[in-house]
């Protein structure tokens, strides 16, 4: 989860975030520079990724 610059406190990623998450991960970027590109951690880019990877399997 990323920080909340105002608050000091950890937030849930937003829609537009994660959109541009899966935009990159097909793109070919590795989950590590995506992480540093949208400051959000290396396993939260992979885990937003898998999931987005399981909802398109099951449908």
């Amino acid at each position: 989860m990323p920080w909340d610059q105002a608050t000091g406190k950890r937030r849930e990623t937003t829609i537009n975030e994660r959109v541009r998450i899966i935009e990159l991960r097909t793109t070919g970027m590795s989950f590590r520079r995506i992480g540093a590109e949208t400051g959000i951690s290396r396993t939260q880019v992979a885990e937003i990724y898998r999931c987005w990877m399981l909802a398109i399997l099951l449908t």
